[in-house]
């Protein structure tokens, strides 16, 4: 299982406090978990619910009434595509007001970064969070050089290392550091076909990231536009 490095956001320590492991947070009561898109928040939340024997739902699930065993720790996935298509407040309220109902042994919600209000959405569970125990406020941290091994391997590529030296030596180094770009630049490199030129690098760079890779965003808002349609735009920008 590979337990993700991740840091404290809120309630805030001191400055010069080293990260963490996500296991490391197992006997919080609650955890909101924040992190870039395709920083790996579902995949992290689907292995530690399967090791533990939790309950997993996606927001959307939960809010629709899918029964859940009181007795485990909860993990509640993608905060931001329920509220993405609709008022922010009245979805955190109506996941608050289910978890009155059921009250879990732990609760686990994740949401992306960019979507995540701060202190407004913090406020908004906290009744909960301050009645059951308190509450961590995490943000996934990029893959260090052993999980960025461990996810290549687990994806089929036989020299993951080698794999990490060539994009290194491409300058494609900034797909390392989140696990979607990653699966991303292998699959497009699967035959060896590495960027010739810087280019090549940049044309290749900006498709894949102006792609949105969740179904759920890719149905509304932003994420309905294609990267040919994005790319002047963002390049205006």
């Amino acid at each position: 299982m590979l337990n993700r490095q991740v840091r404290q956001i809120y309630p805030q320590e001191a400055k010069d406090s080293q990260t963490k492991a996500f296991g490391d947070y197992s006997e919080s009561p609650n955890i909101v978990l924040l992190g870039d898109p395709g920083a790996g928040k579902t995949y992290l939340f689907k292995q530690f619910s399967a090791f533990h024997g939790a309950n997993y739902l996606t927001v959307r699930h939960f809010l629709s009434g899918v029964p859940i065993d009181n007795q485990k720790a909860l993990f509640i996935d993608a905060l931001d595509e329920k509220r993405s298509s609709h008022n922010s407040s009245d979805v955190i309220d109506g996941i608050v007001q289910r978890l009155f109902y059921q009250t879990p042994q732990k609760v686990r919600i994740s949401c992306r970064s960019q979507d995540w209000l701060g202190e407004s959405d913090l406020s908004a569970f906290l009744p909960y969070f301050e009645q059951t125990g308190g509450y961590v406020v995490l943000h996934l941290q990029q893959l260090s050089r052993e999980e960025q091994t461990a996810i290549l391997h687990a994806h089929g590529i036989e020299h993951p290392e080698k794999f990490l030296e060539e994009a290194e030596k491409h300058s494609a180094d900034e797909f390392l550091h989140n696990p979607q770009n990653l699966l991303m630049l292998a699959e497009a490199v699967k035959e060896g076909n590495w960027p010739r030129t810087r280019s090549e690098l940049f044309h290749s760079t900006t498709q894949l990231l102006l792609t949105e890779h969740s179904k759920e965003h890719s149905r509304q808002n932003a994420g309905i536009y294609a990267s040919d349609e994005l790319e002047h735009s963002a390049g205006s920008i």
